[in-house]
């Protein structure tokens, strides 16, 4: 029990050495994305009646049907989000959320009449919709790739989370739909295929936020002719291999797998290098985004 005890407290102070480390930089991160997003929603989906999902979805929607201002709509959303998080969630993601909570609805407020100084052409809808999705993905990514919690609904999400298992993005997702089902019926047709387009950019551009773009492959064989592919890789390439034990399900054949990271702009000579060697060889092949340490 004491030994647990010690191990538990070690990884706690790690966790919070690494919470802390580099806070007042990636604080003012967190505060030029809150104002991009407020800037992204009043200046792009507020005019275009753009129901994009989550609280600024649920704002517009709001504005477009029961004429209530944006500001007290996303402040209300964002005030009942932080109660749930302080009664269902840890301590640690609710003072998170009480910055988001405070600073966001303001600079929403902030940037309400954006449109009086800067003058865009939305006639275009297609483009506006793409440059809301990929700005707000952007936006996304870059908040919780430093560690903090953009707030809103995505709190229900991870109450969801935490007590039933449901992945976030599932969850998120599901909100999403309901909203965007709502303002279907409420705002048009029009709204909702805007709003799938702005929805699926800004997904896609969080994850790349998050994990970046690969530059590396990681490849995982299994071949008869372990020795010579090794060889391929270690001298021809001059990168370095891991063997895995494996067992082969069928066979009960026990081999080794063979894993290896390399760049990207190496992947064909690779591949085909394995089929020229053993072309009957299995292989695997992943996105690695990140390949650090070792030799």
């Amino acid at each position: 029990m004491h030994m647990r005890y010690q191990v538990g407290h070690k990884f706690e102070d790690k966790l919070k050495k690494i919470k802390s480390k580099n806070f007042l930089f990636r604080f003012l991160i967190f505060i030029v994305c809150l104002y991009s997003l407020a800037l992204v929603f009043n200046l792009l989906l507020v005019p275009t009646n753009i129901v994009s999902g989550g609280t600024n979805g649920v704002a517009v929607l709001l504005h477009e049907t029961l004429k209530i201002d944006s500001t007290i709509s996303v402040t209300i959303i964002y005030m009942l989000m932080l109660i749930l998080s302080f009664i269902f969630l840890d301590i640690e993601n609710t003072i998170s959320l009480v910055l988001a909570t405070i600073i966001y609805p303001v600079f929403v407020e902030l940037t309400a009449n954006i449109t009086n100084f800067i003058t865009i052409d939305y006639s275009n809808m297609i483009v506006i919709s793409l440059f809301a999705g990929i700005l707000n993905g952007i936006i996304m990514g870059v908040i919780l790739k430093i560690g903090f919690n953009p707030g809103g609904l995505i709190v229900i999400a991870q109450i969801i989370y935490k007590y039933f298992k449901i992945s976030i993005s599932k969850v998120n997702s599901i909100i999403s739909f309901i909203i965007v089902v709502l303002a279907g019926y409420f705002i048009g047709l029009n709204s909702v295929l805007y709003a799938i387009i702005v929805i699926y950019l800004t997904n896609i551009f969080t994850d790349k936020m998050l994990l970046g773009i690969s530059s590396n492959k990681m490849f995982y064989i299994i071949t008869d002719k372990e020795s010579e592919v090794k060889a391929f890789i270690m001298k021809y390439l001059t990168h370095g291999v891991t063997l895995i034990n494996c067992e082969a399900g069928f066979t009960k054949t026990k081999k080794h797998a063979i894993m290896c990271a390399i760049p990207t702009k190496q992947y064909y000579i690779l591949k085909e290098g394995i089929k020229e060697i053993d072309d009957k060889a299995f292989f695997v092949v992943t996105d690695a985004y990140q390949v650090l340490g070792g030799f």
